[in-house]
């Protein structure tokens, strides 16, 4: 899941400084349909990024959940870090920025089952608020910066917010856009 604050988009320029036109050729898988077995498959081989919609997880838990998460990254930065540090789960932030890319990410990392005490199979909230340093500089900034996943695969929702964009077969970027779906990303792992 992504929150980034509109101040933060305003901020930051897009790969080679354009805005990529809205894709829709993303599949959609729809996973109350029998055939959605087959097309994952396909979606997974063939784009390796997909949206699934009829996904059985309630439109009203969501807005409920991004609400929480939305308030707990606007606390004052010393509440924030009584949920931390990481290690691995808690509270986290750090500054990005080694590869091209300019910023600052804060995440909280949950275990998906209490009872395990496996550090798989986790759920990653991230949050790229304003960073002062975007506004010194100029040329080619972006959010997170081109990546891929190392994961098997990440569920992402886009908190019906701009700013994703994937990279096409032939070398494209486009801009993925956004709504109260989920978006599934092929990672490295499943790759290989």
């Amino acid at each position: 899941m992504v929150v980034l604050s509109q101040p933060a988009l305003d901020q930051i320029s897009f790969v080679e400084n354009q805005k990529p036109a809205s894709y829709v050729g993303i599949p959609t898988i729809d996973l109350s349909k029998l055939e959605s077995k087959t097309l994952l498959v396909k979606a997974c081989e063939e784009f390796g990024f997909f949206k699934v919609v009829n996904h059985g997880i309630p439109l009203e838990f969501i807005d409920r959940l991004e609400a929480k998460v939305v308030k707990f990254f606007s606390l004052p930065q010393p509440k924030k870090e009584k949920a931390g540090p990481a290690n691995p789960f808690g509270y986290g932030n750090k500054r990005i920025g080694p590869n091209g890319d300019v910023g600052w990410i804060e995440y909280l990392l949950f275990q998906t089952n209490a009872n395990s005490i496996s550090q798989r199979s986790s759920l990653l909230l991230n949050h790229y608020p304003p960073c002062p340093e975007l506004k010194a500089l100029s040329g080619n900034l972006t959010g997170f910066g081109e990546h891929t996943d190392p994961q098997i695969i990440s569920v992402l929702g886009s908190n019906n917010t701009s700013g994703l964009q994937i990279s096409l077969s032939d070398g494209s970027w486009v801009s993925v856009p956004p709504d109260h779906n989920f978006f599934v990303i092929v990672g490295d792992s499943l790759q290989v």
